[in-house]
């Protein structure tokens, strides 16, 4: 959790946070400028993503992202990273105080 603090403070303008949660599971927060994309719809629309950037991709506690990142690999996306754990993880670790935009 915390090595994707330091990526989000040194890496920002290299790195997109890929959300493949359902839109009524964003409705209880999101990472800021997260790139909201729900796992059904990601295999037609991998074209929305910058392949220059490392894609960080969660869900909300790890299963749908580990299924997001294969959709990616197979795009032809090489910098891809799983959020341990998901947004579940990330919200009980306290990191969302000033990581994540309602």
């Amino acid at each position: 959790m915390h090595e994707l603090t330091e990526l989000q403070e040194k890496e920002k303008d290299h790195l997109a946070i890929l959300d493949v949660r359902e839109p009524g599971e964003v409705e209880t927060g999101a990472f800021e400028d997260s790139i909201r994309i729900p796992l059904g719809q990601l295999a037609g629309r991998t074209s929305e993503l910058d392949p220059t950037k490392l894609i960080v991709v969660h869900c909300k506690g790890g299963y749908r992202s580990s299924i997001a990142t294969s959709i990616l690999r197979r795009a032809g996306l090489l910098e891809i990273a799983d959020l341990t754990g998901g947004f579940d993880a990330w919200k009980s670790a306290d990191l969302q105080k000033t990581q994540l935009a309602p």
